[in-house]
């Protein structure tokens, strides 16, 4: 699908201007007034996108939620939080039988995550394990 997608570009460039002013404050403000008829040499640009377009709607999409399947969508569909726990035994994530599919997925994608790091370690995945708990929270307020 061809998506109409509004991008917002801010470039920055530096110039230096002298003013005639009798204080600091105000030769920066004259600087700033003069600023606009001046030439600027971009070496710096962020973008940010503003806004995406149904191609067959032409309604505004809410582009902010998670992708589906990723972590922050399997977050996002946690019904409630849990207590998970590592288990430095059998290095393996265990949790309360009350969380269903859900939790498992999480824990499933964020040990994903975890085993991309170079040097994944049982400290490392305990992290992972809390702040999913975390995120869990502040998603579902629960």
């Amino acid at each position: 699908m061809l998506y109409a997608v509004e991008i917002c570009r801010t470039g920055y460039g530096v110039r230096t201007i002298e003013v005639e002013a009798t204080h600091a404050r105000y030769a920066a403000e004259k600087a700033l007034d003069e600023a606009g008829v001046h030439a600027y040499s971009e070496h710096h640009s962020d973008y940010e996108v503003n806004s995406v377009v149904d191609p067959n709607t032409h309604r505004s999409l809410d582009f902010s939620e998670p992708l589906p399947g990723t972590l922050g969508d399997l977050i996002a569909s946690m019904p409630l939080f849990c207590k998970c726990e590592w288990d430095q035994s059998t290095l393996d994530i265990e949790c309360d039988s009350e969380c269903g599919r859900n939790c498992s997925d999480v824990l499933t994608k964020g040990g994903e995550f975890a085993s991309i790091c170079a040097d994944v370690d049982a400290q490392i995945v305990r992290a992972v394990v809390r702040q999913v708990s975390i995120m869990a929270i502040a998603v579902t307020g629960s």
